[in-house]
């Protein structure tokens, strides 16, 4: 989270940060940036999370960053972060509509703007 956050201010043209975003590690880091920020928050359910991340291919010599996927999801990384920005909810559970998402995403962004 410390690299991300610090190479974000450096990026033209904005930038996506992606995350699971928990308190003990940066949690409200995007309060730092100058620019706007719009979170895309992917709501699925625990069973599918966890099953898509054992499905993960790993190359060999792959070490986890945690030591049980538990610690990946807490009550605080399945919901929004949402600290006074406009949050944009989508269901992940299916393939997501991408031009759909986009419009809502500059949607946000003119709204940031104004």
């Amino acid at each position: 989270m410390t690299v991300l956050m610090a190479a974000a201010p450096e990026m033209r043209g904005g930038v996506v940060l992606e995350a699971v975003w928990r308190h003990d590690q940066g949690r409200d880091g995007p309060t730092t940036l100058s620019g706007p920020v719009v979170e895309i928050f992917c709501r699925c359910d625990r069973p599918t999370l966890e099953a898509r991340y054992k499905a993960r291919p790993r190359p060999t010599g792959y070490v986890p960053e945690h030591r049980d996927p538990s610690e990946l999801w807490s009550g605080e990384t399945l919901e929004p972060v949402a600290l006074g920005w406009p949050v944009i909810e989508v269901d992940a559970t299916h393939e997501v509509d991408r031009v759909a998402l986009v419009s809502e995403i500059r949607r946000a962004l003119d709204l940031s703007a104004s």
